[in-house]
Parts: C-alpha cells; sequence; structure tokens
C-alpha cells in the first residue's frame, strides 16, 4: 500500500501500528518511504488516531494461511472504523470475514485485487462523493449493527438457543 500510494504522490504517508513482532515483516515496512511503522499502541489511542486521520486502511492477507486464520472473524477493528467517522479503505482476500463484511455493507473502499491497488487508492483518494457515501453507510451500519446493548442482545439470544437446542437449560 505504501509503494503505491507514494506513485500517487510522494508525499502521502501511511502510519501503521501494529503488534507484529517480526523482524523481516518490520524491517520491510520502515524501508518504504511512505510507511511509518510505529508498532502497538494502546487500544484507547487506536479509537483516537481512527477518528482523527483522513483515512482508516484496514488489511487482511491474500495468501491461503491468512484466509483460513480470517475466514470467519470480523474483530473489532470493523466496528472502531465503521464508528471513527474517518474514511475507510479495505485491502486484502475477499475471502476474509472483514473483507466479505465491508463488501455487503457498502461502508468502505475495497479492494481485492493486488493488481489493482494503486487504481483503487487513486479513485478512493480523489472521489469525494464517493468517500462521503461510504461515510453515510457507516454511521448507518455502526448505529444499527455495532451498538453494545443490541450486539448483547443478539448475542444472549444465539446462546439461549444453543442452550435450548442442546436440551440443557441449567444456565
Amino acid at each position: 500500500i505504501g509503494t503505491a500510494l507514494g506513485k500517487i504522490n510522494p508525499d502521502f504517508k501511511l502510519n501503521v501500528y501494529s503488534n507484529e513482532t517480526s523482524e523481516k515483516i518490520i524491517s520491510v515496512l520502515q524501508k518504504n518511504p511512505n510507511i511509518v511503522f510505529h508498532g502497538s499502541i494502546p487500544y484507547v489511542e487506536v479509537q483516537r488516531l481512527n477518528s482523527e486521520c483522513d483515512i482508516v486502511v484496514l488489511v487482511e492477507g491474500f495468501s491461503k494461511s491468512d484466509v483460513t486464520k480470517t475466514r470467519y472473524s470480523l474483530s473489532t477493528k470493523a466496528a472502531d472504523s465503521l464508528a471513527s467517522g474517518s474514511n475507510i479503505f479495505v485491502y486484502g482476500s475477499k475471502e476474509c470475514g472483514l473483507i466479505e463484511y465491508m463488501i455487503s455493507t457498502n461502508s468502505a473502499a475495497v479492494c481485492t485485487d493486488s493488481s489493482r491497488l494503486e487504481d483503487c487508492l487513486r479513485s478512493f483518494i480523489y472521489d469525494f462523493e464517493y468517500q462521503h457515501q461510504n461515510y453515510l453507510n457507516a454511521i448507518k451500519v455502526s448505529n444499527c449493527n455495532h451498538v453494545l446493548e443490541r450486539s448483547t442482545a443478539i448475542f444472549e439470544g444465539i446462546v439461549e438457543r444453543v442452550i435450548k437446542e442442546n436440551g440443557n437449560e441449567s444456565c
């Protein structure tokens, strides 16, 4: 992503916050002139930075092992990003749970083809109407799907149904 940003505008920077500890991966990030690697930060800082940045970038892998790890997962980064009020750009395999979710909600620019990354970024960065529509969709999705009370009630309902279906009502 850093390389694609540099082709669009050499002054663009991607600030990366990650728990990544692999020296090999960190080295690749640090060598890219359009990436500033900050390492790990506290969760409250992530939320603050998400709400202050121009674009939140969410990335999932394309490899088979990456897809296997994230196929049925939806981390808090989706809900946090949707609630941030920032524009969202998502990049990764369409087989990953996060990518599928963002596609289905139309609340982020999504790129699932590495050969189109630069074009996807360029279109997203310079199409303000597209950004505005994604923003409106993100607010709607956040208010409908990511309210703690509603999520808790849905989860409790699922747990109760599973317990009843399994004939164990001792809880």
